[in-house]
């Protein structure tokens, strides 16, 4: 299942991440969202940190299988003619594909507490 896929179902079970004081990933959320949660640390875990420490979402399309050969359909995102695809095999510019990762990874994010000083 490809990673945005699984940030959406995410988000539509409760399930909340967050970096905690030694950096590691964390995901919360109900009992029930558990094989989830257990599916992205997983597969996903150094990734999804990254991303949440940088804020900024970066895929590597660099292998082969993310270019189509010289056909040029639209991207499923914005409509414009791509070269490539993503994880799943629809055509999507890199680009496009990182700000929707971008914004079901904000999704998820746990509220932070404000601390005044």
């Amino acid at each position: 299942m490809e990673l945005t896929t699984l940030l959406a179902e995410a988000g539509h079970v409760g399930l909340r991440f967050s970096i905690d004081d030694d950096g590691r990933l964390e995901i919360v959320g109900p009992r029930a969202a558990e094989p989830l949660a257990r599916k992205l640390l997983d597969g996903y875990r150094e990734q999804l940190r990254d991303w949440l420490i940088c804020d900024r979402v970066a895929v590597d399309w660099s292998d082969s299988t993310h270019w189509l050969g010289g056909r040029r359909p639209p991207c499923v995102h914005c409509g414009a003619a791509t070269y490539l695809a993503d994880d799943a095999g629809q055509p999507s510019h890199k680009l496009c594909a990182e700000h929707l990762l971008g914004i079901h990874l904000r999704a998820l994010l746990a509220p932070t507490e404000v601390r005044a000083s």
